[in-house]
């Protein structure tokens, strides 16, 4: 029997518990634990589309063969926009919605999306949370009889036979909301995506300890604030690019310059919705393609793979007998990170720290 709203409205966190008690255990649930064998995979692409939705997150996924998922839909003044990119890709349907937290720049749009789309199943963190929206949204997913599940860890959700996901962070009963972030990760051939929700700097470093979890695009946590995207993880992870979800002159300062400078260290192209929009990146299973052109967040500093021997000069404790010296290592082999330029003779940790954030190797 659905439950009453009119007890919701009495006794809002009893009823939210309740619930999702009453919601789990369906038949057929989306996410199982067991993992599925590699399969064959066809010439059919797999399109990853990271809405524009200003200060918040929403990820629309189109799968080799016609499965949809939506990750999180932005504040609920951007609900419109969601529900219309996904019917203007000729879905009325969308088979999987995850709110991998109770933000509301992560589940407001997801009220529109519940209101004017088919939801098949819905994946929530299980973080309880008693502002209007969200039991907006418990609201119109018990209404719909919608499938309800929240995974555990290491649970596999079994989308596409082409498509391994796999839950890599689940914490209901976390002590804030960014922590309870679903992670899901998701490899297609040879290329792979994480998709973090707000996973802070100890769930990324918990994610290293459990989970193997090599990233060809990582979708930045927390939309690039320093509490997430921690040099070592990333130095883990190796992310080849990087998407970047945030408002243009937000309030929060996001992206910090710290978090910009950790992806610079470890190589990967970043991508900003606030600079592109609405960016997409499409796999067939051996390639991709990012529809946007990356963001040069990095202009005015030094490359000190092409920089000339006057150039490298202008660094701080550069001379001419270091700028000769770096020329000849970069010769041998290019800097792939900036933190290589101490392995020149004559740079140590101290110069290093006076230059690092006025150089780059891309």
């Amino acid at each position: 029997m659905r439950k009453s709203f009119i007890v919701i409205a009495t006794l809002i966190g009893v009823a939210v518990a309740s619930l999702f008690l009453g919601r789990q255990g369906k038949s057929e649930p989306p996410v199982t634990e067991e993992k599925k064998d590699q399969q064959t995979l066809s010439n059919k692409p797999m399109s990853v589309h990271y809405i524009d939705v200003g200060q918040g997150d929403a990820i629309f996924i189109e799968t080799p063969n016609g499965k949809t998922m939506l990750i999180d839909g932005g504040k609920k003044s951007q609900g419109e926009k969601v529900v219309s990119f996904i019917k203007d890709k000729g879905y009325e349907t969308v088979d999987y919605v995850v709110a991998t937290h109770p933000d509301a720049d992560h589940i407001g749009g997801l009220i529109s999306v519940l209101e004017q789309l088919n939801v098949k199943h819905f994946i929530d963190s299980g973080k309880v949370h008693t502002t209007e929206t969200y039991l907006k949204m418990l609201q119109l997913i018990d209404e719909k009889n919608i499938d309800f599940v929240v995974p555990k860890l290491g649970d596999a959700i079994d989308m596409d036979p082409e498509v391994e996901m796999l839950v890599v962070n689940a914490v209901e009963d976390a002590s804030n909301n960014n922590e309870a972030s679903i992670v899901v990760y998701a490899v297609h051939g040879q290329t792979s995506y994480l998709f973090t929700g707000d996973a802070d700097v100890s769930i990324e470093r918990q994610m290293m300890k459990d989970f193997n979890i090599p990233t060809t695009v990582l979708k930045a946590g927390h939309h690039g604030s320093d509490t997430s995207s921690a040099l070592d993880f990333l130095q883990t992870v190796k992310p080849e690019v990087v998407i970047l979800s945030y408002g243009e002159n937000n309030k929060y300062g996001h992206p910090h310059d710290s978090v910009l400078r950790n992806f610079e260290k470890v190589g990967s192209m970043i991508y900003s919705t606030a600079e592109s929009g609405t960016i997409t990146v499409t796999s067939d299973g051996k390639t991709y393609r990012v529809d946007a052109e990356p963001w040069n967040t990095l202009s005015g500093l030094i490359n000190i793979n092409t920089a000339s021997k006057e150039e490298l000069q202008y660094l701080q404790g550069i001379g001419p007998t270091t700028a000769d010296k770096i020329i000849q290592y970069r010769q041998k082999q290019p800097f792939c990170t900036t933190e290589e330029i101490m392995e020149v003779d004559g740079i140590g940790p101290k110069t290093y720290e006076q230059i690092e954030l006025k150089i780059k190797v891309k």
